[in-house]
């Protein structure tokens, strides 16, 4: 949210927050018994890759200074993609296949390898060293002035 650019699209998360609350709210107080809400979580995985995907291409629209692979939020957002996609899958695959022998044992499998991608893509995320100065053309001193750097030898000069 922070770093998507457009208005609208930072309202619309807004409002979908609330109405997720809403959803969220109504499957539990419609349950009649206790069980894995997956209607909301489908949405939420849902509505972050989309989210994620249209911050991506507001990236891909931008001038850039560098690649968008050496910059930490690109890897922090490729992280969080591929863990809601893999819990997305994970969740459908939960909702139609729980009563299978080797349900545990696959949700296990599934689960651990979308985590453990996800934290080693959060690492790299980590180690990123971004450039502090984006626009390397800036001159700090105006007209090279060196007494911008050095305002109490200003009596000196004129000595």
């Amino acid at each position: 949210y922070i770093v998507i650019k457009n208005i609208l699209v930072k309202k619309a998360v807004r409002l979908a927050t609330i109405v997720f609350f809403v959803l969220c709210l109504y499957d539990y107080i419609s349950a009649k018994t206790l069980r894995i809400a997956f209607v909301p979580l489908l949405t939420e995985c849902i509505f972050f890759i989309i989210l994620i995907v249209y911050f991506f291409f507001e990236k891909i629209k931008q001038d850039a200074n560098e690649p968008l692979f050496q910059t930490f939020i690109f890897w922090f957002a490729v992280a969080f993609l591929l863990n809601f996609s893999g819990n997305f899958l994970l969740f459908v695959y939960s909702e139609t296949s729980y009563k299978e022998v080797d349900f545990k044992t696959n949700y296990t499998i599934i689960y651990s390898t979308v985590t453990i991608i996800k934290n080693l893509l959060l690492c790299i995320a980590v180690t990123i060293k971004e450039n502090v100065n984006t626009n390397k053309n800036i001159n700090i001193a105006p007209n090279d002035d060196t007494l911008f750097f050095n305002p109490d030898k200003r009596g000196s000069l004129l000595t």
